[in-house]
């Protein structure tokens, strides 16, 4: 039987910022999928703490893991505190972490064969980029879109169209290929809240808002993002549509 492991891991960078690591490899210790995340909180919700971080580490790891239907027994490998979270009996009294560990288990619901908790020391980085990963697999966030992104971060306000235009990830990372039914556990409530009210009739342009807040930018400029994606398809189609 086939046998895979799920490393995950988490490191906050502020109060209301964080990253996420995850990990699949084989049974011969193979790199097949490894992905990496930044979450930035709204100035109204709890601060981010290494827990809830490690949750979202362990949904999208779950998500490419069921997405790539790998069939086999399973370990989950993470920080003691975190896989005691996981354990029958062991509920944490915050709320958003109890949402979290419910969205998990509904997904370790699905996983085929056995499931073992181990527990491990993991220290970021988890993984360095990797030259061959499965073709399908997920990919981490490409360094100068991060760097990019932060920088829009730094002065909002200022960020004009053309900036937000020039933001392009140019290929595929993690959150490319997780539709948006599976994207919404990963993302607080209001946030999916603002953007199903941005654009209540178009879940495309939703996933379009989660995605590239998933992917650290700040919840206002990933709506314009949306806005000005939905702009631009507009225009494609009149001009390949004339009157």
């Amino acid at each position: 039987m086939a046998s895979y492991v799920l490393t995950i891991v988490s490191y906050p960078a502020a109060d209301n910022i964080g990253t996420f690591e995850w990990g699949i490899a084989g049974a011969k210790g193979q790199l097949l999928a490894a992905g990496r995340g930044t979450i930035t909180g709204s100035g109204t919700t709890t601060p981010l703490v290494v827990e809830r971080l490690t949750y979202h580490a362990l949904l999208a790891g779950l998500q490419a893991l069921l997405a790539e239907d790998y069939a086999g027994a399973l370990i989950i490998a993470a920080a003691p505190a975190f896989i005691a979270l996981l354990r029958p009996g062991n509920h944490a009294e915050d709320h958003d972490l109890q949402r979290l560990r419910q969205q998990a288990i509904q997904l370790l619901n699905q996983v085929r064969s056995a499931l073992t908790l181990h527990e491990q020391v993991v220290v970021p980085p988890l993984f360095v980029e990797a030259t061959e990963l499965a073709r399908r697999a997920a990919k981490p966030l490409p360094p100068r879109v991060i760097a990019f992104v932060t920088q829009l971060n730094a002065n909002p306000s200022a960020v004009t169209d053309e900036d937000l235009n020039r933001l392009q990830i140019r290929g595929t990372d993690t959150y490319s290929r997780i539709r948006l039914p599976e994207l919404l556990p990963l993302v607080q409530p209001p946030i999916v809240a603002q953007a199903q009210a941005a654009f209540p009739d178009a879940p495309a342009l939703q996933a379009v808002v989660l995605r590239w807040h998933l992917r650290g930018l700040n919840l206002d400029l990933a709506l314009r993002k949306a806005a000005l994606s939905a702009q631009i398809e507009a225009r494609k189609s009149d001009c390949s549509n004339p009157a």
